[in-house]
């Protein structure tokens, strides 16, 4: 716990005389255990100091004429506080002290009038104390100057340390400027090289969207067709069934119609052969009616000849001309009777059995006909045409005719 210190407060006017202040001290006193606290004032007015522009000082001469210059502090309600120093207090007698404030721009200082500090002599000896001049300012000046000289050197050195940190932080900053640039060529180049990759891609993915949208398009229209495509091979299916079982159908009646029409071959072989014997039959019958009708056209030329020989003969008897005209109707009313005979078939020989579904006729212009050559069922549609189309078979089992003009 330090000593308490004793001060006093005192009013020094700036701008009148301030000879009847008077602060006491004793011989030896120091240290910060004595002082005095100051109001400037002004005018009447209090002189406001401020701290940061300004030193504030406590300046003098000791009775031995020794000098006095010491540094003071500014309290916070701006009074001015000064410590008595052991070479203020160190000769007994009344020592001239002036409030100094100095301009810390400019030096310019401003004094206030003198007051006195009284030392009284020590009730023991105070020898030990020398007294001296004091000039606590211009020593803490002094101080501060090599304090600052020291932080200048540092400061010099730090600044070269620094600047040599800074030059290799340049050359650093170079380099790593350099490389910046590079990269940042390298980082333009790769960007260009990027922004065209991202257009070209921003392109490819258009084209992708459209190809995905006509995909899409064409994935929805081959659904569509496959739906058909199933349907129409479901109708496919359905209709080959059909076929399948028409053309089992179809060969059924096939061979129902080959066994039909070896029975008509036969049949028409048959037939074709009364139809021989028919036709000889009938040329016999043509043969023997025309015999008849000959021998009956014979008999009424000898009839008439006899009538003209009777007639010729004159009147040769009544009876006999009456027999021969008799003998002439009778001849011609035979031979109207043979006609008649042979137009109503009389002298048709035996009817012989039927064909079976055989037709033998001429057909004409515009008229059709199957007829059998070479063992292939023709369809005849001209005259004595034997070249017509012939029918065929298709790789699906169909029976094909193809008319030609």
């Amino acid at each position: 716990m330090h000593m308490q210190g004793i001060y006093k407060h005192y009013i020094i006017d700036m701008s009148c005389n301030n000879n009847f202040v008077q602060v006491p001290t004793v011989q030896g006193d120091g240290n910060k255990v004595r002082g005095f606290e100051v109001e400037l004032i002004a005018n009447n007015v209090q002189y406001v100091v401020d701290p940061s522009s300004t030193y504030v000082c406590i300046g003098g001469t000791k009775p031995d004429t020794k000098q006095i210059l010491n540094e003071c502090e500014i309290t916070s309600q701006g009074y001015i506080h000064v410590d008595i120093t052991q070479q203020m207090a160190a000769v007994a007698g009344r020592g001239d002290y002036s409030i100094v404030l100095i301009d810390k721009n400019t030096n310019t200082q401003l004094k206030s009038f003198p007051f006195y500090i009284l030392t009284t002599p020590s009730a023991y000896s105070a020898q030990d104390i020398t007294s001296s001049n004091e000039f606590g300012l211009l020593v803490d000046k002094i101080n501060k100057v090599e304090k600052l000289n020291i932080d200048v050197q540092k400061l010099e050195n730090t600044i070269k340390i620094n600047e040599t940190a800074r030059e290799n932080a340049e050359n650093s900053r170079i380099a790593n400027e350099t490389a910046r640039q590079t990269n940042e060529a390298v980082r333009t180049t790769n960007e260009r090289v990027r922004e065209e990759a991202e257009r070209a891609r921003n392109e490819a993915e258009a084209l992708r969207n459209a190809a995905e949208t006509e995909r899409n398009k064409n994935e929805r229209e081959r659904d569509e067709k496959e739906q058909l495509r199933i349907t129409h091979e479901e109708e496919r299916k359905s209709s080959e069934s059909i076929r399948i079982h028409n053309e089992n159908q179809r060969v059924i009646s096939e061979t129902a119609r080959t066994e039909a029409e070896l029975e008509r071959n036969d049949g028409e072989a048959i037939r074709q052969a009364n139809e021989r014997m028919r036709q000889n039959q009938e040329s016999q019958r043509q043969l023997d009616t025309a015999t008849a009708i000959a021998n009956a056209n014979d008999a009424a030329i000898y009839a008439q000849a006899n009538a003209d020989y009777a007639k010729i003969q004159g009147d040769y008897a009544n009876e006999q001309g009456g027999l021969a005209n008799a003998a002439a109707a009778s001849a011609t009313e035979i031979k109207n009777e043979l006609i008649t005979m042979r137009d109503s078939g009389a002298f048709k020989g035996d009817k012989g059995d039927p064909g079976r579904d055989g037709v033998i006729t001429t057909i004409n212009i515009d008229q059709m006909a199957f007829q059998i050559v070479d063992d292939h069922l023709i369809l005849t549609y001209e005259t004595g045409n034997t070249n017509a189309e012939k029918f065929s078979i298709n790789s699906e089992g169909h029976l094909v005719y193809r008319v030609t003009a």
